[in-house]
């Protein structure tokens, strides 16, 4: 298993004011990666609340499924969930839309970093996630 950021990882994302709603838009593609890959996608601040992800996935290939969350960037903020969003899609066999709809306190502190991962065999293909979140502050 091996980590890889992303093309497009970036600095952390955080538009507009405390409180007003923001979208991240994260894009990459699995090059034949090896089984257990995390594609670190990019980052959101700590102190936001995730209410939902969409994600948009090619046909991986031979992978079988994916999972996609997040992790703490400091582990000392909070407990990581790399399959908080999608545990398990379908990504080996055809180009799927998978929605997420729900509540995700993100703890202050330094933030986390939206992941995911290939379960299966090597994937070849793109992710798109499209993270919809309200930035509080700290």
């Amino acid at each position: 298993m091996a980590d890889r950021k992303g093309k497009n990882y970036r600095t952390q994302q955080q538009a507009g004011h405390y409180g007003n709603a923001s979208v991240a838009v994260f894009k990459d593609e699995f090059a034949a990666d090896a089984a257990g890959t995390v594609l670190q996608l990019g980052k959101l601040p700590g102190g936001s609340r995730i209410f939902r992800v969409t994600a948009k996935n090619a046909d991986m290939g031979d992978a079988q499924t994916m999972d996609v969350g997040y992790r703490y960037l400091n582990p000392a903020d909070g407990t990581s969930d790399p399959d908080a969003f999608f545990d398990g899609i379908a990504a080996g066999t055809a180009a799927a839309v998978n929605e997420f709809v729900g509540a995700i306190d993100i703890a202050e502190g330094e933030g986390v970093e939206i992941v995911a991962q290939n379960i299966g065999a090597a994937a070849t293909g793109e992710i798109i996630c499209i993270v919809e979140y309200v930035y509080n502050g700290q």
